[in-house]
């Protein structure tokens, strides 16, 4: 058993790791609800990009990569979005050379008339912006992977160390339940 110094001296690193790690987790909680949500966002913050007006029949996915390829014949689709709700549009995942370095876009087409109505970086998007910010710190790379995970082992030596400090308080759960 720990004497009552020890108790002290690791039920101060607990107090301090379980701070680190519950900023850490609410800064974590609070950018995973935003991604829960980030479709919508996006659509309140882009309206003019993401929002069309319904008016006829939906244009097939083929005509809306056509659209694409014609307005940018240097772009490589990689993927299409389809349109979720009725006044949602085609967004198309393109891969460009720019400048002798690779460009990812998005490029919003109409789904009724076929009209790109926009392009935008993804790397300058909200939702690409709020998942960087969840994983990584945004632009650490590799570094914010290394950073997040250094927070994990944070919360996880606080969990043992809480552990250790109520052992005895666990261990007389079950006389107290009986």
């Amino acid at each position: 058993m720990l004497s009552a110094a020890q108790a002290r001296q690791l039920f101060a690193v607990h107090r301090w790791t379980g701070l680190i790690a519950g900023v850490f987790i609410l800064f974590l909680s609070l950018t995973g609800a935003g991604l829960v949500f980030v479709t919508e966002i996006d659509r309140f913050l882009s309206p003019n990009l993401l929002v069309s007006e319904p008016g006829g029949s939906m244009i097939e996915p083929e005509r809306a990569v056509a659209a694409v390829t014609g307005a940018y014949p240097d772009a490589k689709v990689n993927r299409i979005d389809l349109p979720v709700t009725d006044n949602s549009v085609f967004t198309a995942w393109t891969q460009r050379m720019k400048d002798g370095d690779k460009s990812f876009n998005q490029v919003m087409v109409d789904p009724y008339t076929a009209e790109v109505t926009g392009i935008r970086e993804q790397s300058k998007s909200f939702p690409f912006i709020l998942r960087q910010l969840h994983l990584r710190f945004l632009k650490f790379g590799w570094k914010g992977r290394v950073v997040v995970g250094g927070f994990g082992l944070v919360l996880l030596l606080s969990t043992l160390i809480g552990l250790l400090i109520y052992v005895r308080f666990i261990c007389a759960l079950s006389d107290w339940w009986s």
